[in-house]
């Protein structure tokens, strides 16, 4: 069995980028937990299937997809009963509100850091057509910090496992 996953290891980093973007899309990111996605990438990266950069870049392009497809899905059907049903509840009122009188950057750190905020907060900022170009912007840099800090989580993680063990 290990051997099989061997041979499909060259495919981790698409694994990895389908996970982060599924892990953000607003239809399954309340289904779907990082923390599952988390332990399987840490079991590769100790089995060496996958390298730290290729964990990097896939997460990365995957969590920016993710939040990307979720603010075009905002923008381009906000006017849709699907999108409005998601949009008309209080937390989502309560969330844009909290956009206005924050702004745009304090928002979006919190909305990719709050867990159960993090679906839904792109479709928000494209209902409200929020400029797409400093959303691109903000979002590359927060999932770079994102991330980087579940990727130190789990580089520290295997550290602490490989003391124990060898002690």
């Amino acid at each position: 069995m290990y051997e099989f996953l061997y041979q499909l290891s060259h495919h981790a980093p698409l694994v990895i980028f389908m996970a982060s973007v599924l892990d953000v899309f607003f239809l399954s990111g309340y289904i779907l937990y990082g923390l599952a996605t988390l332990g399987a990438v840490a079991m590769m990266h100790m089995s060496g299937m996958i390298t730290v950069p290729e964990i990097i870049v896939a997460a990365v392009i995957g969590t920016v997809f993710g939040n990307q497809i979720n603010y075009w899905l905002g923008r381009f059907f906000s006017t849709t009963i699907f999108i409005k049903k998601r949009i008309d509840t209080p937390r989502a009122q309560k969330a844009a509100a909290f956009l206005k009188t924050r702004g745009l950057l304090i928002y979006m750190i919190i909305g990719r850091f709050v867990t159960f905020f993090r679906p839904i907060h792109g479709v928000i900022l494209g209902t409200l057509n929020i400029n797409p170009y400093r959303v691109f912007i903000y979002d590359i840099i927060l999932s770079i910090l994102w991330v980087s800090l579940w990727l130190w989580v789990l580089l520290s993680g295997e550290f602490a496992i490989d003391a124990l063990l060898t002690n």
